[in-house]
Protein backbone atom coordinates (compact mmCIF):
# COMPACT_ATOMS: atom_id res chain seq x y z
CA UNK A 1 0.00 0.00 0.00
CA UNK A 2 1.79 3.48 -0.96
CA UNK A 3 0.68 6.87 0.62
CA UNK A 4 -2.03 9.04 -0.65
CA UNK A 5 0.06 12.03 -0.16
CA UNK A 6 4.08 11.77 -0.08
CA UNK A 7 4.21 7.82 -2.02
CA UNK A 8 5.86 6.07 0.26
CA UNK A 9 5.23 2.31 0.96
CA UNK A 10 3.94 1.91 3.93
CA UNK A 11 3.96 -1.10 5.75
CA UNK A 12 1.75 -3.69 6.98
CA UNK A 13 0.14 -2.80 10.71
CA UNK A 14 1.54 0.77 10.21
CA UNK A 15 -0.14 4.28 8.69
CA UNK A 16 -3.26 5.78 8.98
CA UNK A 17 -6.70 5.46 6.69
CA UNK A 18 -8.74 8.08 6.74
CA UNK A 19 -12.40 7.84 4.65
CA UNK A 20 -13.78 10.77 3.28
CA UNK A 21 -17.23 11.91 3.74
CA UNK A 22 -17.69 10.83 0.25
CA UNK A 23 -16.69 7.43 0.85
CA UNK A 24 -13.59 7.33 -0.66
CA UNK A 25 -10.31 5.64 1.33
CA UNK A 26 -7.05 7.78 1.62
CA UNK A 27 -3.81 5.99 2.85
CA UNK A 28 -1.11 8.09 4.62
CA UNK A 29 2.07 6.67 6.27
CA UNK A 30 2.67 9.35 8.69
CA UNK A 31 1.14 12.62 10.93
CA UNK A 32 2.81 14.91 8.69
CA UNK A 33 1.59 13.43 5.49
CA UNK A 34 -2.21 13.43 6.52
CA UNK A 35 -1.92 17.26 8.61
CA UNK A 36 -0.57 18.75 5.05
CA UNK A 37 -2.98 16.97 2.78
CA UNK A 38 -6.15 17.58 4.74
CA UNK A 39 -5.53 20.14 7.39
CA UNK A 40 -3.21 22.42 5.58
CA UNK A 41 -4.54 21.03 1.97
CA UNK A 42 -1.53 21.46 0.38
CA UNK A 43 -1.08 20.08 -3.10
CA UNK A 44 1.45 17.06 -3.19
CA UNK A 45 2.97 18.20 -6.45
CA UNK A 46 3.77 21.49 -4.72
CA UNK A 47 5.68 20.05 -1.56
CA UNK A 48 9.38 19.70 -2.44
CA UNK A 49 9.91 16.16 -0.47
CA UNK A 50 6.98 14.58 -2.46
CA UNK A 51 7.14 11.51 -4.71
CA UNK A 52 4.77 13.85 -7.45
CA UNK A 53 6.40 16.51 -7.12
CA UNK A 54 9.81 14.22 -8.60
CA UNK A 55 8.03 13.31 -10.65
CA UNK A 56 6.58 16.83 -12.23
CA UNK A 57 10.19 17.95 -11.69
CA UNK A 58 11.88 15.66 -14.25
CA UNK A 59 9.31 16.25 -17.04
CA UNK A 60 10.18 19.68 -16.87
CA UNK A 61 13.76 19.31 -16.66
CA UNK A 62 13.31 16.81 -19.59
CA UNK A 63 10.90 19.49 -21.51
CA UNK A 64 14.07 22.13 -21.35
CA UNK A 65 16.05 19.85 -22.88
CA UNK A 66 14.42 18.95 -25.41
CA UNK A 67 13.64 22.96 -26.10
CA UNK A 68 9.86 22.00 -26.25
CA UNK A 69 7.96 20.76 -23.68
CA UNK A 70 4.93 18.22 -24.42
CA UNK A 71 1.25 18.06 -23.42
CA UNK A 72 -1.08 15.24 -23.32
CA UNK A 73 -3.01 16.57 -26.41
CA UNK A 74 0.35 16.61 -28.26
CA UNK A 75 1.35 13.37 -27.27
CA UNK A 76 -2.56 11.75 -28.01
CA UNK A 77 -3.20 13.55 -30.90
CA UNK A 78 -2.48 12.13 -34.18
CA UNK A 79 -1.61 14.27 -37.11
CA UNK A 80 -3.93 14.73 -40.22
CA UNK A 81 -2.97 15.41 -43.47
CA UNK A 82 -2.60 19.28 -43.92
CA UNK A 83 -4.49 20.81 -46.81
CA UNK A 84 -2.58 22.80 -48.78
CA UNK A 85 -3.43 26.37 -48.00
CA UNK A 86 -4.27 29.14 -50.27
CA UNK A 87 -2.02 31.86 -50.76
CA UNK A 88 -2.48 34.82 -48.88
CA UNK A 89 -3.28 37.97 -50.61
CA UNK A 90 -1.67 41.03 -50.00
CA UNK A 91 -3.44 43.51 -48.71
CA UNK A 92 -3.62 47.44 -50.47
CA UNK A 93 -1.10 49.97 -48.90
CA UNK A 94 -2.71 52.23 -46.39
CA UNK A 95 -2.07 56.15 -47.56
CA UNK A 96 -0.02 58.40 -44.85
CA UNK A 97 -2.06 60.77 -42.50
CA UNK A 98 -1.63 64.03 -42.69
CA UNK A 99 -0.06 65.63 -40.57
CA UNK A 100 -0.61 69.79 -39.51
CA UNK A 101 2.19 71.69 -39.08
CA UNK A 102 3.14 72.92 -35.17
CA UNK A 103 3.67 76.62 -34.71
CA UNK A 104 6.60 77.51 -32.26
CA UNK A 105 5.49 78.17 -28.88
CA UNK A 106 5.80 82.21 -27.80
CA UNK A 107 5.10 85.38 -28.92
CA UNK A 108 1.50 85.33 -31.12
CA UNK A 109 2.03 86.95 -34.71
CA UNK A 110 -0.82 89.25 -35.73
Amino acid sequence: MDCTFCGKKIEAGTGLIYVNPTGKAVNFCSSKCRKNMLKLRRKARKVKWTQDYREEKQIRIRGQTQGKQTTKEDAQAPKAAEEPKEPKKEAPPKEAKKTKEKKPKGKKEK
